[in-house]
């Protein structure tokens, strides 16, 4: 009993901190009842997240269709990425049409809604690199069985010094709601993740060293939507994948290169290839965003018109990331694999062909640099 009352005192003066801290943020004059209103419900969260912390997975099945919300991690240090991961699973649907349907943007008036509370900070629509705006929808029809999923990157933050969702250590509180459509029914669904805590470290060592270099709103911006946009950036994310390899922020730097080899007025797609190869897949066989590489290598072979190569890629990506949203046939990259070559595909099925890692990447005689 005498263990309990403790655990119960420890709890309402972690609650009282933080509402110490919340409202110690206002000034006088706006410590109003809607201020309370709208902040309560999170100071209620918070309370509950140290008393029990929960996972930081939502999931609802309806129809026969699963929708499930995960964030790929709760401990990071200052500026590593992560992700709000949305997979789909046909498990039983009366239907194979229209299972998912939603618009993935952040901004308001789409489909996902995430509230983040930052260290010392209010909570806060976070709406990552997006502008205000009528976004489309997808939707997603799935087999028995089958699944898809989406990724989508938390790592940008316009209102931050250094441009970085998590760019100062501390504790972060982050909510998510996604709403969606089953099978085209009127009223949408709801996926949610509780308020969950995120934990953010100082970087120390070589890891700190590196996230100086990408410590900038522009830094930040091309590594939240893969585009460098500057040769200043591009130097920079070049930089950090060849010099520090093994800190947080090396795999999407070297993705974020070879992607950019793609991006230019000269596309140099032999020198994206090599990269993507050499300096990631090679390098971070397990990283999350593999298959977004693997994907790319598809698309310059494919623009290199050297379709035999591309389709022994698109296939290993098929054997290897089944679920791959780019993977579908609506895709217009992916429709060529799926009915460019009926006869070809007729006479030589995929598991026929080889692992393309044995395939030598092009000759390194393309000169670098932006």
């Amino acid at each position: 009993m005498i263990l309990l009352h403790k655990q119960a005192s420890a709890r309402r003066t972690q609650t009282k901190c933080l509402m110490d801290r919340i409202m110690t943020h206002n000034s006088p004059a706006r410590r109003t009842r809607a201020t309370l209103a709208r902040i309560l419900p999170f100071i209620l969260a918070a309370a509950a997240a140290m008393t029990c912390q929960a996972a930081p997975v939502g999931m609802n099945i309806t129809n026969g269709n699963e929708v499930r919300a995960e964030l790929t991690t709760t401990s990071i240090v200052m500026g590593e990425p992560l992700y709000l991961k949305i997979t789909i699973v046909n498990r039983a649907s009366p239907l194979q049409k229209a299972n998912f349907g939603a618009r993935l943007y952040l901004t308001e008036g789409h489909d996902i809604a995430i509230t983040v509370q930052s260290p010392g900070e209010l909570p806060r629509h976070y709406t990552a690199a997006e502008q205000p705006g009528n976004y489309p929808s997808v939707e997603v029809d799935l087999r028995d069985g089958m699944s898809v999923y989406y990724l989508i990157p938390l790592i940008y933050d316009a209102r931050s010094p250094n441009g970085f969702l998590f760019g100062k250590p501390g504790d972060y509180y982050i909510s998510v709601k996604l709403s969606y459509s089953i099978l085209r029914e009127p009223v949408k669904n709801i996926t949610e993740i509780p308020l969950t805590k995120i934990r953010v470290a100082a970087p120390e060592g070589k890891t700190a060293e590196a996230f100086t270099l990408v410590a900038s709103p522009d830094a930040a911006r091309a590594m939240q939507t893969l585009l460098c946009g500057s040769p200043d950036v591009f130097g920079k994310v070049t930089h950090l994948a060849s010099d520090y390899p093994a800190t947080p922020y090396a795999p999407l730097c070297a993705l974020l290169s070879a992607i950019d080899y793609m991006e230019r007025k000269t596309p140099d797609y032999e020198a994206a290839i090599r990269v993507f190869i050499e300096n990631y897949l090679r390098k971070y066989p397990a990283d999350i965003r593999t298959s977004d590489a693997i994907f790319n290598i598809v698309a310059c072979y494919t623009k290199l018109k050297q379709m035999e190569i591309a389709r022994e890629w698109f296939y290993y990506l098929m054997d290897h990331d089944p679920s791959y949203n780019l993977l579908r046939p609506e895709n217009p990259t992916s429709r060529f694999f799926y009915f460019g070559d009926l006869e070809e595909s007729g006479r030589r099925r995929w598991w026929h062909y080889e692992k393309p890692w044995n395939i030598p990447p092009p000759p390194a005689d393309k000169q670098q640099g932006s």
